[in-house]
C-alpha cells in the first residue's frame, strides 16, 4: 500500500494542490470581476397556475434597456441561456433569463402548451421586470429558433422596443423540418432527386400528423423506403407513426405562420442568421422576411461560416471547441443600443 504521508510529499500532490488553488483564484476573480459589471436577483412569476422561475441579470449601471431570454424548442433551462444574460449585462443591457415551463425549476408541462402560451410566459416576466428595476424604460426580447414564432405573440401583448432573433427560418415549423432533412442530405452529398424522394414522404407524414388519415398506406412506404441511404441519411423522417392523437402538441403549432403578427408591429427586429446553418438557408430567411418586414423595420446579418447558432467549428465539423462568429455577440449589443 501507498502510504498516505508519502504521497501528501509526492510531485503529483503538489501539483493537484497548485491546480486546485489555481482553479478556485480563478472562480474567485470570475465572481469579483463579474460583480463589477452587473449582479443578480432569483426571480418567479406566474402566468396562471404555471410557476417560472429565472434569474436577472441586471448591470451596475441604470439598466436600461432590458431584454428577455427566449428560448428554443424543447425543454430548456435558464442554464443554457444564462451566458447571454451575463454577456449582455456586462455590456450594460439587462438581461431576464428562466426556466421554460416543464423544465427546471419551472412548473408546467413543456408540451401541452402552444406558442401562445409560451408568449405569456414571457410577458409576465417581462411586467416582474419593472418591480425589480424602475429604471427600464425600453424592453426588448432576444430569443433562438423556435422564437420565431413565440415573440411575434409576445409583440402582441406586451409593447417592446426590439426584438432579435438568432436562427430564424422564416418558414413555418413543419416548412423547418423539411428544410432541415433538405439541408442534412444536400451536404451529405445526395442528388436532387433523391432529396426530393426524402422530402415528398416526410411532407406525406406531415399530412398524416395534420389529418389522421391513410396511416397503414403511409407506414408501407416508410417500410419501403427505411432501407435506402437518403432514408438513413436523412435523420428526421420517423421509422413508425404514432397514433394521430399523439402529436396534438406537434398539430398545434406545425402549419403556425406569424406572417400576420409581424406586420402589425412597429418594433424593431434583428435577425442574425449563420450561413452554414443546418436547420434552414439563410437567402430563404431573407427572401420570405424581406417581403414581410419593411426596409425600416428590419435589420439581417449573417455570418457566412456560422451555424443555427452561429458557432463555427475551426477543427472540422462538429468538432469542438466551436468558437462564436467574429463579431456576433458585439453587433448584437451595438444594434440595440443604437435604438
Amino acid at each position: 500500500m501507498y502510504p498516505f504521508f508519502l504521497f501528501r510529499k509526492s510531485n503529483h500532490f503538489r501539483k493537484f494542490l497548485i491546480g486546485g488553488a489555481i482553479l478556485i483564484l480563478a472562480s474567485i476573480a470570475f465572481i469579483v470581476a463579474n460583480k463589477l459589471y452587473y449582479s443578480t436577483k432569483e426571480v418567479a412569476f406566474y402566468n396562471g397556475d404555471v410557476l417560472l422561475k429565472g434569474t436577472f441579470f441586471k448591470p451596475n449601471k441604470n439598466s436600461n434597456p432590458v431584454a428577455i431570454i427566449i428560448h428554443g424548442s424543447g425543454r430548456v433551462t435558464r442554464d443554457e441561456l444564462n451566458f447571454y444574460g451575463r454577456y449582455l449585462a456586462k455590456r450594460g443591457i439587462g438581461a431576464l433569463t428562466y426556466d421554460k415551463r416543464g423544465a427546471g425549476e419551472s412548473s408546467g408541462n413543456t408540451y401541452l402548451a402552444d406558442y401562445t402560451d409560451y408568449a405569456l410566459d414571457a410577458v409576465q416576466g417581462l411586467k416582474q421586470l419593472k418591480s425589480l428595476d424602475e429604471n427600464i424604460t425600453k424592453y426588448g426580447a432576444v430569443g433562438f429558433s423556435e422564437a420565431e414564432w413565440v415573440i411575434p405573440i409576445l409583440a402582441e401583448n406586451h409593447k417592446l422596443d426590439f426584438i432579435a432573433v438568432i436562427g430564424a427560418s422564416g418558414l413555418s415549423p413543419a416548412g423547418t423540418v423539411n428544410s432541415e432533412i433538405a439541408i442534412r442530405l444536400e451536404r451529405a452529398g445526395f442528388d436532387d432527386s433523391l432529396i426530393s424522394k426524402a422530402t415528398d414522404l416526410n411532407a406525406i407524414i406531415l399530412n398524416y400528423q395534420r389529418t389522421g388519415m391513410y396511416q397503414d398506406s403511409i407506414q408501407q412506404l416508410i417500410n419501403k423506403s427505411k432501407e435506402e441511404s437518403w432514408f438513413l441519411a436523412a435523420k428526421e423522417i420517423p421509422e413508425q407513426l404514432y397514433e394521430f392523437e399523439d402529436y396534438a402538441w406537434w398539430r398545434s403549432v406545425m402549419d403556425f405562420k406569424p406572417e400576420d403578427l409581424w406586420m402589425i408591429s412597429d418594433t424593431p427586429v434583428l435577425l442574425i442568421k449563420g450561413g452554414n446553418d443546418q436547420i434552414s438557408k439563410s437567402e430563404i430567411m431573407h427572401s420570405r422576411m424581406t417581403k414581410i418586414l419593411p426596409a425600416n423595420r428590419i435589420e439581417i446579418k449573417v455570418y457566412p461560416k456560422g451555424d443555427h447558432a452561429i458557432l463555427e467549428w475551426p477543427l472540422g465539423n462538429r468538432v469542438p471547441p466551436p468558437v462564436f462568429s467574429d463579431n456576433y455577440l458585439n453587433d448584437l449589443v451595438e444594434w440595440i443600443e443604437s435604438l
